[in-house]
């Protein structure tokens, strides 16, 4: 950017920053209208696209990718979970749906998991 166009700029700066307040205030609805007519017109494609908003968002909140597999029983079918502390709200990891629905049954609970492991291995015959 030259000096004359960076003066300009900062000369009209706040213009434009209203002109183009007001200009996306205005259209606001009409944009939105629009989404809505792609999204009835194109309902696969948004989907996916929902998806992969998500599942990108997700993995920004982990603060690390999606592995290939299940962190605890490391199978590689099915998708994988976002698992969270339900008090905290702090990732956990990476969890097969299987292994998350035990978590969840279980109410997040060590020692009913350990109980279960327990008699698992027959300890309580």
């Amino acid at each position: 950017m030259s000096t004359y166009d960076r003066n300009q700029y900062l000369k009209h700066k706040e213009k434009r920053l209203a002109d183009g307040k007001a200009y996306r205030a205005v259209r606001r609805e009409q944009y939105a209208k629009y989404q809505r007519k792609w999204r009835e017109e194109n309902p696969e494609e948004s989907r996916e696209r929902e998806r992969r908003s998500r599942a990108l968002r997700l993995e920004r909140e982990a603060g690390r990718s999606k592995p290939d597999e299940c962190e605890v029983c490391r199978s590689s079918v099915g998708i994988l979970c976002f698992d969270h502390c339900h008090v905290s709200g702090q990732f956990r990891g990476w969890l097969c749906s299987g292994c998350n629905k035990i978590l969840g049954f279980a109410g997040d609970d060590p020692k009913i998991l350990e109980a279960l492991a327990a008699y698992l291995r027959g300890g309580n015959r």
